[in-house]
């Protein structure tokens, strides 16, 4: 497997995982509090939860998303891969909260969402480096 598909697997982990995050979120904030006082409570939270087939997709693809970033782990060298992975998630989940949760956006998350970016360019140019010598 090329790098190209170990960075696509690993954005296509990260997209899927924080996007399912988000509409989970945005699912929970609508049903409300859990109550926590009865297994019977947390229950009938559960079915009204799962009454969107948008919180059911959800909750299916943030559990199945591992998958792709297994796959890519397989292929790739850890300290390069979960670094990658994880600084994905961090920026997708900046952006899914505030386009699908109507979070902040402030300039200190754009700061260090540009620093991720360049950390970024680092892992890219470091497996670049170990590929050609």
């Amino acid at each position: 497997m090329s790098g190209k598909s170990v960075w696509l697997l690993l954005a296509a982990a990260a997209f899927l995982s924080t996007l399912s995050a988000a509409v989970i979120k945005l699912r929970l904030e609508t049903v409300g509090d859990i109550n926590t006082g009865s297994t019977q409570a947390m229950m009938d939270y559960a079915i009204l939860f799962l009454q969107s087939h948008a919180s059911v997709l959800a909750v299916i693809v943030f559990n199945v998303s591992p998958l792709l970033s297994f796959i890519a782990l397989n292929r790739a060298q850890l300290s390069l891969a979960y670094p990658v992975l994880v600084a994905l998630q961090f920026i997708f989940i900046a952006l899914f909260s505030s386009m699908i949760l109507g979070e902040l956006f402030t300039m200190q998350k754009g700061i260090a969402m540009g620093a991720v970016l360049v950390s970024l360019w680092f892992f890219h140019r470091s497996e670049k480096e170990n590929a050609e010598g």
